[in-house]
């Protein structure tokens, strides 16, 4: 019996802990942690949060990664939006040039070019700038 009330004891003694706590506590704040100024800022961050998410949609939506930089037998020359969903491109394959138009759904060849009208961006480079003339006395001097 004598152990049965000390476990009793010992079971209920936190719970009176915690009330005398709870005064103090509720003794020591005169304010309410979710005051109006509290609920604006953080609904303030939410929304700016939630307008950036929507701008970088809309900057990946409309210059979409048409850049050509990928490997491979296929490669984009150029690309031209002509409407928000509408585009035309020009791929060189095999070594030839294809202008193709690109919607919703549909693929079409618009044209195939007799000779290349644009070289690729790295054969495009003119040997004026000065970075090229640094390569090229590097490539003399290192055999």
């Amino acid at each position: 019996m004598k152990t049965t009330t000390i476990s009793v004891m010992f079971f209920l003694a936190p719970f009176k802990v915690l009330a005398e706590d709870e005064e103090i506590i509720n003794s020591a704040i005169p304010y309410s942690p979710i005051s109006v100024g509290n609920v604006m800022q953080v609904l303030t961050g939410l929304l700016a949060v939630v307008v950036l998410i929507f701008i970088l949609y809309a900057l990946f939506k409309r210059f979409g990664n048409y850049t050509g930089k990928m490997g491979g037998a296929i490669k984009v020359v150029a690309g031209l939006s002509i409407g928000p969903k509408e585009k035309i491109i020009l791929l060189e394959a095999g070594g030839e040039q294809i202008l193709i138009g690109v919607a919703p759904g549909v693929i079409r060849k618009l044209h195939k070019m007799e000779k290349n009208i644009v070289e690729l961006h790295g054969e495009e480079k003119k040997e004026n700038g000065f970075l090229d003339k640094y390569k090229k006395e590097i490539a003399k001097r290192c055999g």
